[in-house]
């Protein structure tokens, strides 16, 4: 494998709003491939397999959007809140709308659900929009250089260490 390549494994380095946007892109696309493949096999895309093939997609995902935040200039400790945040909103909704609503009032059948499920996507889609739109750092910053290219930059230490045309010492 290419060093580019296997860069794209490691969360070190930065990556643009376009690389971001595009990388989002293929993985979307290999997912949905592998759900096509699993489905014509019949074999259920939610199922073992599935998980297995996806893991790696999440992996990738889930550097590009530390790349991401590098870029914009905060640590991918960030994406670690987030989770927090969109945890505690979901609790606090649930049991607020719990205690207000009659229960039965959030089954699917009523539009009262749909309005809570709307507040719950509220902290989490506010984050998606956020990291998509807001732009990257101008210059070089404490994750490495401006973006240029595809949208990845990788740190200098990480591309001497996945370096595959260096010899194997013996």
């Amino acid at each position: 494998m290419s060093r580019s390549i296997l860069a794209l494994f490691h969360y070190r380095g930065r990556c643009s709003r376009t690389g971001f946007i595009v990388f989002g892109a293929i993985l979307l696309g290999i997912q949905i491939s592998i759900g096509v493949v699993l489905m014509a096999l019949g074999r259920s895309p939610d199922g073992p397999l599935g998980l297995i093939l996806n893991l790696p997609l999440f992996w990738l995902a889930f550097t590009a959007l530390v790349r991401r935040l590098h870029d914009i200039g905060h640590s991918g400790w960030w994406v670690v809140g987030a989770i927090f945040v969109s945890v505690v909103w979901t609790i606090s909704a649930g049991l607020g709308a719990g205690l207000v609503l009659d229960p039965n009032a959030l089954t699917p059948e009523h539009a009262q659900f749909y309005l809570l499920v709307v507040v719950v996507l509220l902290p989490p889609m506010s984050m998606v929009v956020w990291v998509h739109a807001k732009p990257g750092f101008a210059g070089t910053n404490r994750h490495g250089p401006v973006p240029e290219g595809f949208g990845f930059v990788a740190t200098p230490d990480l591309l001497a260490a996945t370096d595959t045309s260096a010899p194997i010492p013996a």
